[in-house]
């Protein structure tokens, strides 16, 4: 008998080269957030109806596997059917580095994550490519984001659900 290849989906295929990933995604929909994005000034976001999505960068992400990640989230049926740009959804893109742990004893350590420096450009790079997809689909909704580096403080939580879904790219 032959074997079948495993089909695998967009979202966990979305690096392409069958390698570990280099993205983590925390996708949540929401009803409204409240994000700060400037603790120096105390500046707040609000947006909803929405997504939040929690990004880790890991190492080995370059410029072609987040464009290859930011498109499988925007392409996928997520919002009643649709994709989030045809639901007209807000999209809150957070920094979250912290996805990029894992447990060893009773410790956690970060070793897989990008360098902070690293990071912070391709957080930068990650942000306009969600913009530039959103846009080229359609999207009426707004892209807000947190800052890469800072506390990511958020504030009037409101979902349905929760919904929320954990993607390696």
């Amino acid at each position: 008998k032959k074997k079948r290849k495993k089909k695998t989906s967009g979202l966990m295929a979305a690096a392409g080269d069958g390698n570990a990933a280099t993205v983590r995604v925390v996708l949540q929909l929401v009803n409204t957030v409240e994000l700060q994005v400037d603790p120096a000034d105390d500046r707040w976001i609000q947006a909803g109806p929405g997504v939040l999505l929690f990004v880790s960068l890991l190492k080995g992400a370059t410029d072609d596997t987040m464009a290859k990640a930011v498109k499988a989230l925007l392409d996928v049926k997520y919002v009643h059917k649709q994709s989030i740009p045809e639901a007209g959804r807000d999209i809150v893109v957070v920094p979250q580095a912290t996805l990029g742990g894992k447990m060893k004893g009773k410790q956690l350590q970060y070793h897989s994550n990008i360098e902070k420096e690293v990071g912070e450009e391709m957080f930068a790079k990650f942000v306009s490519v969600v913009e530039e997809t959103n846009a080229t689909q359609g999207g009426k909704g707004k892209v807000y984001h947190g800052t890469y580096g800072n506390i990511q403080r958020m504030r009037n939580l409101s979902n349905d659900g929760p919904f929320t879904h954990i993607f390696e790219l």
